[in-house]
């Protein structure tokens, strides 16, 4: 393959739907500079038909060329063991390696915490490639995740958290100050240029008219990092639903119908996905199951009255957008919050009577509202006119310096 030696050519690597609305506008803002060869790396979930093949909605939204890296096994994506999921990691070290060979990237830049995304950073360090990592700095005390993205901070070579807390956290290993690039929450910076999606647009994409049920968006995911197991998830999500469509709301309001999107590729995933069609097979008129929501997620939350699960999503976007969230389990534990959360253990007496509140408190919001922190955490750029994170970090990776990236590691662990 031919490739200009006068461009810097930027790698974006994207393996599941979580990601990519946030990747989206990182993309495209690289996609407008010059100088720069920028393509993407889409793999994993994106390309199964379980998941909904969301490669055909990254191929839709994006501005650079999308190359598919399949290291996902042929016969099966129901991997609920961790000897299966182990094999998935090791397959995408030698995937990622061969599309780092044949596109010849000078920069890798991953987002987050997955084991998709610890394989192509893997691939990235052992060929000697930069590698930029974005939302480092995070913690979930209930998930492998955890581990999974400290293991690609210390990997990176430039690093763009979110927050400036975030920021402190990755010092706090060893991460060297220049180094680090604080952003703002990319979520947050969407948020404040999105509209609700239309009645008519929501029907369509859930079944559901907004204008006549109270829609819950839910999804659930396993607790990789904890003592509650993905069978016992599905049995509590089970009951909650039952419950939760049988109220009797005082205030008669609309009626409630929940949106479940399918928890993703951990160990365990399976076994929710299946009790979740079976809902939506039991209750088909209040209960409806999508593979992923695409690009329109902010502006469905925005529509619904409330969110919950255990996803970062509810703790991230739907905060940032000013809707309930209900945060289930320890998955999230620790999470930095854009806004307010109830967080509840996996019992249903909990879950239910929270739920019940968050209905009965369903009207209208406004997103210049949202925006209120907690814990000293604040989703807003500290001036009005502050780039957008997607720009800073655009501008950063175009005047990286990286014959200096290559001859040194990033950082060591501080020792005195």
């Amino acid at each position: 393959m031919q490739i200009s030696s006068a461009t810097r050519r930027i790698a974006i690597v994207t393996t599941t739907r979580a990601e990519w609305h946030l990747l989206e506008p990182v993309v495209n803002e690289f996609a407008t500079r010059s100088g720069l060869e920028t393509f993407v790396l889409a793999g994993g979930t994106h390309l199964k038909k379980a998941f909904g093949m969301t490669v055909r909605a990254v191929e839709a939204s994006s501005l650079c060329p999308i190359h598919q890296v399949d290291f996902m096994p042929n016969e099966s994506i129901a991997l609920s063991d961790h000897t299966a999921m182990t094999r998935v990691i090791g397959q995408a070290v030698i995937s990622f390696a061969d599309a780092f060979e044949r596109y010849k990237p000078d920069v890798v830049l991953v987002l987050g915490d997955r084991f998709e995304i610890l394989s192509a950073a893997l691939a990235a360090v052992s060929m000697r490639i930069p590698l930029a990592h974005l939302e480092g700095g995070h913690v979930t005390e209930g998930a492998v995740d955890e581990r999974y993205r400290n293991a690609i901070s210390k990997l990176a070579d430039i690093h763009f958290p979110a927050l400036s807390v975030q920021g402190e956290r990755l010092r706090s290993i060893g991460e060297v100050e220049s180094r680090i690039v604080t952003t703002g929450p990319i979520g947050a910076s969407l948020a404040r240029r999105a509209e609700p999606l239309a009645a008519v647009d929501m029907e369509t994409l859930t079944g559901f008219n907004p204008e006549h049920r109270a829609i819950l968006i839910a999804t659930i995911h396993p607790e990789t990092a904890s003592t509650m197991k993905a069978d016992q998830i599905a049995d509590v999500t089970r009951r909650v639903v039952e419950a939760v469509l049988d109220l009797k709301l005082s205030h008669k309001g609309p009626k409630p119908a929940i949106l479940f999107t399918l928890a993703n590729l951990d160990p365990g995933g399976d076994i929710i996905n299946k009790e979740l069609y079976a809902l939506m097979k039991r209750f088909p008129e209040d209960v409806h199951v999508l593979p992923s929501i695409g690009h329109l997620y902010i502006q469905a939350l925005m529509a619904s009255a409330g969110v919950m699960g255990n996803s970062s999503s509810g703790i991230l976007e739907a905060c940032a957008v000013g809707v309930p969230v209900l945060n289930i389990g320890s998955r999230q534990e620790g999470r930095d919050r854009y806004g307010p959360v109830t967080d509840v253990p996996w019992d249903v007496a909990m879950i239910v009577p929270e739920i019940e509140s968050l209905l009965m408190g369903f009207q209208s919001r406004h997103i210049g509202d949202v925006y209120q922190p907690r814990g000293g955490i604040e989703a807003r750029p500290a001036r009005s006119d502050a780039p957008d994170p997607w720009v800073i970090i655009a501008d950063h990776v175009s005047g990286l310096d990286l014959a200096t990236l290559r001859s040194k590691p990033s950082a060591s662990l501080n020792r005195s």
